[in-house]
């Protein structure tokens, strides 16, 4: 009888390749400074009069701060235990 390992369609990572949390927490830590970045460009093209470019860059961060939340649900700790049942 095969195992699953020897039927699998994909290889399994090397022991030094980052686990799926890690690989998140970092782009996590990246994307807040990207988020911090964006915000000091806005001011500073709104200090220059640049109405038209803060406008395209606050639309760009809208969307960078969608995906930020969307990556800080998926490393939230997951429990079926209501919080009510613990207090």
């Amino acid at each position: 009888m095969t195992t699953l390992a020897e039927n699998a369609t994909v290889e399994a990572e090397d022991k030094d390749v980052y686990g799926i949390r890690t690989s998140l927490s970092n782009d996590l830590e990246m994307m807040g400074d990207i988020i911090e970045s964006y915000r000091e460009h806005i001011e500073l093209a709104e200090g220059l009069g640049d109405h038209a470019t803060a406008q395209m860059l606050r639309e760009q961060l809208e969307t960078i701060e969608e995906h930020t939340h969307h990556v800080e649900h998926y490393l939230e700790d997951d429990t079926l235990v209501l919080e009510s049942a613990t207090n």
